[in-house]
C-alpha cells in the first residue's frame, strides 16, 4: 500500500507493504558473472585449446580480451605459484606487464606496433571489472536464512520455494556459488569468437537451471504444491537463476507505527514529523491546523494547538526554533496542494506501483520526502 501527503511546498510518500519480492533489480552497475577466479570447466578447455603462438596476425587481433586476461591470469598465477587473482596495485601492474608481452606478434610490422591493439587494450582497461573474486552477495545470504526459506510449508508463496531451491544448488553442485547468469558483454572479437563465448555461458547457465528446477520439483513435491505451481515453473525459475544475486524483500514497518516517531534534528524528517502532527491535529479537530483562517487568532490558536499535540507526542518538545518555525509553516499552509508538488509527487507514487505490481525494479524502504523548499529528496527507513 502506498500512501502519499501533501502541505504546500512538502511532499511524502509513505510505502507499506508486508512481504515485497523484488525478482528483477535491474542494477545499475552489475559486474559481468565470468568466474575467472573459478571458470567454468568449458571455458578453460576453450582456452586452452588455442596456441597463442601459433595464431595468425588476424587471429591474434580479434582473439576475445576475456581469453586474453584469462591466458594473462594462468602465466601470472604459474610464475607464482598460487591460485588466486592479483589484489594489490603492485600484483596488477605486473599482471598488465604479462599481458602487454602476449600482445606482442612476430606478424606485425611497424605500423601495427607503433598502434596498441584494441583487443589487448580493451583487457587492460576491464582488469577492475574481470577479475574479480564470485561470492554470495550479503542480500542473498539474508534470504538463504530467512525463516521463511528454512522453514517452508504448504503456505509458503513460491519465491520462497525456488530460494530454498537455489540455496541446495548453491550448497551442492554450485560449490558455494549460484547459478551462472549466462552473460558475456560485448568485447571487442569475430563474431564466431564471441558466439562460442556466449555459448559456453549460456550452456552452463541451462544447465544450472535445470538443476535448480529439479530441486523445486522435490521441495513442492514434499508440499503437496505440485498441481498448482509446477507446469510452467521452468520459466520462473529461469529469470530467478539469471536474477539470482539482486533477489530481494522488502518488509516494512506499519503505518500505524509512526506514532513512535521520535524526535530528530534532520531537516526533511522533522518536515516529516511536522506533518504527522498535523495528521494528529486533523484526528482531533477534523480540519488540519490553518485551513479554516478567519483571522491572526484562528493562527496562533491553531499552532498552539498542534504544539500540545507535538508536547504529548515526543518525549521532549518539538520546540527548537527550527522546529517552531516547521510548525508555523505548517500552519500558514493549511493543507494547500500546488499543482508542481502534487504532480511530481503523483509521478513518484505511479512509479512504486508499478515496481510492486511487476516485482521489477526496487521500491522505496519505506518513506520520501521531497522538499521543494531547499530542492531535496530523502528517502527513509521509519
Amino acid at each position: 500500500v502506498s500512501f502519499s501527503c501533501l502541505n504546500s511546498f512538502i511532499g511524502t510518500i509513505r510505502l507499506q507493504v508486508f512481504e515485497h519480492y523484488v525478482i528483477e533489480a535491474h542494477p545499475d552497475d552489475t559486474i559481468p558473472d565470468l568466474r575467472l577466479d573459478r571458470p567454468l570447466n568449458a571455458f578453460v578447455n576453450y582456452c586452452n585449446s588455442i596456441d597463442f603462438n601459433s595464431l595468425t596476425r588476424e587471429e591474434h587481433l580479434h582473439l576475445p580480451s576475456l581469453m586474453i586476461l584469462f591466458k594473462t591470469l594462468q602465466i601470472w598465477q604459474k610464475q607464482r605459484n598460487r591460485n588466486d587473482l592479483p589484489n594489490t596495485r603492485i600484483e596488477k601492474d605486473e599482471f598488465k606487464k604479462i599481458l602487454d608481452q602476449l600482445s606482442h606478434h612476430s606478424a606485425y610490422d611497424i605500423q601495427d606496433k607503433a598502434n596498441h591493439l584494441e583487443n589487448f587494450e580493451e583487457a587492460k582497461r576491464t582488469v577492475p571489472s574481470r577479475l574479480v573474486n564470485t561470492n554470495l552477495s550479503l542480500t542473498i545470504k539474508e534470504l538463504f536464512q530467512d525463516q521463511s526459506c528454512l522453514e517452508l510449508s504448504n503456505q509458503t508463496n513460491i519465491f520462497w520455494f525456488i530460494i530454498h531451491a537455489i540455496k541446495l544448488f548453491s550448497e551442492n553442485e554450485g560449490q558455494g556459488l549460484l547459478p551462472v547468469r549466462g552473460e558475456v558483454p560485448d568485447m571487442i572479437t569475430n563474431t564466431n569468437s564471441y558466439i562460442k563465448l556466449l555459448k559456453i555461458y549460456q550452456e552452463q547457465a541451462k544447465k544450472d537451471c535445470e538443476i535448480v528446477n529439479n530441486y523445486l520439483f522435490d521441495l513442492l513435491k514434499k508440499y503437496n504444491r505440485l498441481s498448482n505451481e509446477y507446469i510452467n515453473s521452468y520459466d520462473l525459475v529461469e529469470i530467478y537463476c539469471k536474477n539470482a544475486l539482486f533477489l530481494r524483500v522488502l518488509r516494512t514497518t506499519a503505518i500505524k507505527n509512526e506514532n513512535d516517531l521520535r524526535d530528530e534534528t534532520e531537516s526533511n524528517l522533522s518536515w516529516y514529523t511536522g506533518l504527522h502532527l498535523c495528521d494528529l491535529f486533523y484526528e482531533k479537530f477534523r480540519r488540519y491546523p490553518g485551513e479554516f483562517l478567519s483571522d491572526e487568532r484562528q493562527f496562533e490558536i491553531d499552532l498552539n494547538d498542534l504544539k500540545q499535540i507535538s508536547k504529548k507526542q515526543f518525549s521532549k518538545d518539538f520546540m527548537d526554533d527550527d522546529k517552531q518555525q516547521i510548525l508555523e509553516e505548517l500552519c500558514r499552509y493549511g493543507a494547500s496542494e500546488l499543482h508542481s508538488i502534487a504532480a511530481f509527487i503523483g509521478g513518484c507514487c505511479a512509479q512504486e506501483a508499478v515496481k510492486l505490481i511487476t516485482h521489477q525494479y526496487i521500491p522505496i524502504d519505506n518513506t520520501l520526502i521531497y522538499n521543494g523548499i531547499q530542492q531535496s529528496i530523502n528517502v527513509l527507513k521509519l
